[in-house]
């Protein structure tokens, strides 16, 4: 069954045309480690390992709004072809059948996908060998866009 999901996933987002390589050439084994303090006024509240190598999930508060929460999840993998296989099982996990390309100059992506409410609520995207998904996770929501450009240093 899983299998289903993932082939219709890969249709659906027209996974044979993703690129071959990546833009970042020799950086693609850089792993990514965030700095959990580069996000003005939120503060981290936990850090979690998610079972891939490497891989973890932080979890950020906002100082203001304590229902306001974002999580980020980084997966990073041995090759551009793994860190693209994580993004289509995500992908292919999710609720929405129809995310958006996320087709933007803000961040060094090879490719992406990003939803929209009120404000950028959920990104997910691959640079290099990394797969990093950014989503809104409160009762309140964050437009993400801040934590784009935090993460614009740190890639």
């Amino acid at each position: 069954m899983a299998d289903d999901f993932l082939g219709d996933a890969m249709e659906r987002y027209a996974f044979a045309g993703w690129p071959k390589e990546s833009r970042r050439g020799a950086e693609t084994k850089r792993a990514l480690m965030v700095d959990k303090t580069a996000f003005p006024g939120f503060t981290s509240v936990r850090r979690a390992s998610i079972g891939a190598p490497r891989s973890y999930e932080d979890f950020y508060a906002s100082d203001k709004n304590g229902d306001a929460r974002v999580r980020i999840r980084v997966v990073n993998t041995e090759s551009f072809s793994e860190a693209k296989d994580a993004l289509i099982r995500r992908l292919a996990d999710c609720a929405n059948p129809n995310i958006p390309r996320w087709e933007q100059d803000e961040l060094p992506v090879d490719i992406g996908f990003a939803s929209e409410n009120e404000g950028l609520a959920s990104i997910m995207f691959v640079t290099g060998g990394v797969f990093v998904e950014i989503a809104s996770v409160g009762s309140e929501d964050v437009d993400l866009r801040q934590f784009v450009q935090a993460m614009k240093r740190q890639i």
